[in-house]
């Protein structure tokens, strides 16, 4: 038994000195990057992040995804921080919330021409043919501040301080997809 435990203790050890590398910190930006960018279609990329442990949450700075079609290389996202707070329930049976979310400014320029075409990526197909529970979750907090929305440069503002959010949401993969 005491050998289990110190097997744990230096196992915490080695996992928290890896993640306070600079090298792992590099290696999970360019996986967020790469990995976010192959899932949407289009260019992302993360400036930085902050991940704690100790408190579940997750920190991330200068977001930005770039448009497709009319304004291709063009920020179709960008938001300059935003905060994820993360609850356990139960670890055993694998049951968690979201406890807070707070998204500082950010900016969507959705662009539609004259065609009705719009620099929404589209997402890669997938060769399954299912229909994915895409979202099932809780949300205690969510809070969006200076936030605004361009759509062909009418610019709206956006604010929203939201509590006990539900949202349930899928996605059918037949027919070029469809939530």
């Amino acid at each position: 038994a005491s050998i289990l435990v110190l097997l744990v203790v230096v196992s915490a050890i080695v996992a928290i000195v890896v993640v306070r590398s600079a090298r792992f910190h590099d290696y999970v930006l360019l996986t967020v990057d790469t990995k976010a960018s192959a899932a949407l279609n289009t260019p992302v990329h993360l400036q930085n992040f902050a991940l704690r442990l100790s408190t579940l949450s997750l920190d991330l700075y200068g977001l930005t995804v770039e448009g497709a079609g009319p304004g291709a290389n063009q920020p179709l996202l960008q938001a300059d921080y935003g905060h994820f707070d993360v609850g356990v329930t139960s670890i055993l049976r694998k049951q968690w919330y979201v406890d807070d979310i707070t998204i500082e400014h950010p900016v969507v320029k959705l662009i539609v021409d004259k065609n009705g075409n719009t620099n929404l990526p589209t997402l890669p197909q997938s060769n399954s043919s299912s229909n994915t529970n895409a979202f099932d979750l809780g949300i205690r907090h969510l809070l969006l501040e200076r936030g605004e929305v361009y759509v062909n440069d009418q610019k709206l503002r956006l604010y929203a301080d939201v509590h006990d959010l539900h949202l349930k949401s899928s996605y059918d993969t037949t027919d070029g997809g469809r939530y």
